[in-house]
């Protein structure tokens, strides 16, 4: 994580920075949604924490992934593109697989 310091007395590191979910702007019913889930489920500091975005021409939508500590992937659609851009930027992924083998995996790799 690029957001923390020396480790503390248990050996994990202390945050710096309060932790950021980053999600696209995709309406206002959307978003009031979201965050009336969030805020019932993990209360009102989580919900302080969701930054909406609007979509960005490919240069900054590449800088502002950049600046991530962790992509996580959703395990409905799974990443595709915006997958790969985060690893090309060095963002690493986390992907919860379901063990489907088909279109809807496109962020596993799978060894043989």
């Amino acid at each position: 994580f690029s957001r923390v310091n020396d480790k503390n007395e248990s050996g994990y590191p202390q945050m710096r920075a309060p932790p950021v979910l980053w999600l696209l702007r995709s309406g206002e019913e959307m978003e009031r949604n979201l965050r009336d889930l969030v805020r019932s489920e993990f209360g009102q500091d989580m919900e302080e924490a969701m930054v909406f975005a609007d979509v960005a021409e490919r240069n900054e939508h590449l800088r502002r992934l950049g600046c991530a500590d962790v992509f996580l992937d959703t395990p409905s659609y799974n990443a595709h593109t915006l997958g790969c851009d985060a690893l090309y930027m060095g963002v690493p992924m986390i992907s919860l697989l379901r063990g489907f083998k088909n279109a809807d995996t496109i962020g596993e790799c799978e060894e043989e």
